[in-house]
């Protein structure tokens, strides 16, 4: 079963939540995690370094609810556009 982690802190970003974020996906077994969080210039390198599939988005303005909902909608549908 895949598993879908959208966090707007992950590595190469400083913190100590974005280093979670990124140990927890370095832990998770091959295949079975897709992270979804914003672009960053530096992401390439870091992204390499994890065991799935990290997918980047625009960074985006805080949203309203109604917004909100819509986004994690769309994000429910990544793995399936994803193929998995």
């Amino acid at each position: 079963m895949t598993a879908l982690l959208l966090v707007h802190d992950f590595p190469p970003m400083g913190g100590g939540i974005a280093r979670l974020h990124g140990e927890l996906t370095r832990r998770y077994p091959r295949g079975e995690l897709i992270v979804s969080t914003p672009q960053d210039r530096d992401a390439a390198e870091v992204d390499a370094q994890f065991n799935g599939v990290v997918d980047r988005l625009p960074p985006r303005p805080p949203a309203p609810r109604a917004l909100r909902v819509l986004r994690q909608r769309e994000a429910r549908g990544l793995p399936r556009a994803l193929g998995v």
